[in-house]
């Protein structure tokens, strides 16, 4: 897909053996840049399942779908982690919870970290950004607020060359409560960030 749609993929640092993978998130191209790279499970939002072609791929892909509406699935959705943990699978999800123009990153919710907690499993961070040549990322690339898929795939295809990097940091052993490493994950996420100049706007709650 990532061909298709003309978007090149490079990465630094490695990518984990195991446990989860939090990412910042920037744009439904995410999850196709990632998968490029190494095969993984993602955790999305249950209306991708209806997208256009990313949502026949996502699902042929193992993901798993969480309804945001639906305060019940924060316990059901962890669950589904941990067949896919024991097969040496990595999850892969966005704690951010929804997405931006990738010059800053949200806060992260830590429900969602509750079984790496509770299993003592290894928590990698990593960092996504774009580049558009003839066009600015924050708007071709990225897709977030009121902008509606279709017109923007179409637009995304009409670029000339789009680039995505992805740096992979050092995973975060266990030890911490959910709340502490979902602090920490941030953290790491943006000094992976911070040599592109993205701003801290939104600080991680500790509470």
């Amino acid at each position: 897909m990532a061909r298709c749609v003309g978007v090149t993929v490079q990465s630094t640092g490695s990518f984990p053996s195991c446990g989860l993978l939090t990412c910042n998130h920037v744009s439904y191209m995410d999850i196709a840049v990632l998968a490029s790279i190494h095969p993984q499970i993602f955790l999305s939002k249950s209306e991708v399942r209806h997208w256009p072609l990313i949502g026949w791929l996502t699902l042929f892909a193992g993901t798993i779908y969480i309804d945001r509406s639906d305060k019940n699935e924060v316990t059901r959705v962890p669950l589904a982690f941990e067949p896919a943990i024991a097969q040496n699978l990595v999850v892969t999800l966005f704690p951010e919870g929804t997405s931006s123009d990738g010059t800053h990153v949200l806060p992260f919710y830590s429900s969602l970290l509750e079984p790496a907690v509770q299993n003592s499993w290894n928590v990698t961070p990593a960092w996504i950004e774009y580049t558009v040549e003839g066009g600015d990322a924050r708007k071709d690339a990225a897709y977030w607020g009121s902008m509606t898929f279709l017109p923007h795939l179409i637009k995304l295809c009409g670029k000339k060359s789009t680039h995505a990097t992805v740096h992979f940091g050092t995973p975060i052993p266990p030890g911490l409560n959910r709340k502490e490493l979902a602090r920490d994950l941030r953290n790491a996420v943006l000094s992976l960030g911070n040599r592109n100049g993205i701003k801290q706007s939104h600080p991680q709650p500790i509470s």
